[in-house]
């Protein structure tokens, strides 16, 4: 994936793909938030009321199950979610990774397991490192089947706590570079 990439030529701020070795990345799993001020409803989200009602559901699975995971700010962000933003950093006690930290830099990271998303372009990005990745709506990478869709928030929550119960295989990586190829040209 490339700086010309259609699927992110929309962002005001282009995809930091520059490595480094992180040495302070410990989390087995990543949730890659998406702008608190978009349309969550447009893009699926449909067993929670926005993203931050999503948000404040795996930050508390998160802590009641001990995982190790860090949140990520969306790079791309309204003005309004950079101040709610500052307000989920300074209210709620959790992993925020450095926005500096590249998704490269996690994905090459050998503690790094799973990343979860809405339906994000950053699930393909996960699949392509062999990451396992969990969504919760219809997505690029849906049709593959690597997980079911979970039909309530139960489901959604075993899904992400048995996380590494889900097997990828070549052909899922194989079918995604298809989709992708033809989505992107």
């Amino acid at each position: 994936f490339g700086d010309g990439d259609r699927l992110t030529k929309y962002l005001d701020i282009k995809p930091n793909y520059k490595f480094f070795n992180e040495k302070n990345f410990n989390y087995e799993g990543v949730v890659f938030l998406h702008d608190f001020y978009d349309a969550p409803r447009e893009i699926g989200l449909r067993l929670f009321t926005d993203f931050y009602e999503w948000y404040e559901f795996l930050n508390y699975i998160i802590k009641k199950n001990d995982l190790n995971f860090a949140f990520k700010f969306h790079p791309n962000i309204k003005t309004e979610s950079k101040v709610f933003n500052g307000y989920l950093k300074k209210n709620y006690n959790c992993n925020f990774l450095d926005p500096k930290i590249s998704n490269l830099s996690i994905y090459k990271n050998k503690n790094f397991k799973t990343g979860i998303s809405v339906c994000g372009s950053v699930l393909y990005e996960l699949l392509y490192f062999r990451k396992i990745p969990i969504y919760l709506s219809n997505n690029l990478i849906s049709p593959l089947n690597i997980h079911k869709l979970p039909k309530n928030k139960n489901e959604y929550e075993k899904l992400i706590i048995n996380y590494n119960k889900i097997k990828i295989n070549n052909k899922m990586i194989t079918d995604m570079l298809k989709i992708y190829y033809m989505t992107v040209n």
